[in-house]
């Protein structure tokens, strides 16, 4: 992406790996992150379309739910 900007090639080739490695890992955190609270979610969501149908309890099997 900057390997042709001047700026970019003042930057020793050392340098600019640990800046990318950096960018890799703060990158691939915030992805998990972001996993983690899509997957919060979407337990939070399930809960409610749990709640909101009366006839399912805890003995209800998932071949009667899908009917």
């Amino acid at each position: 992406m900057f390997e042709d900007h001047d700026t970019w090639e003042a930057v020793h080739e050392r340098d600019r790996k640990d800046v990318f490695d950096d960018v890799i890992f703060f990158l691939g955190k915030r992805e998990k992150e972001q996993e983690k609270q899509e997957r919060s979610n979407n337990r939070k969501l399930m809960l409610q379309v749990f709640n909101s149908m009366p006839s399912i309890t805890y003995r209800t099997l998932w071949a009667e739910v899908m009917c």
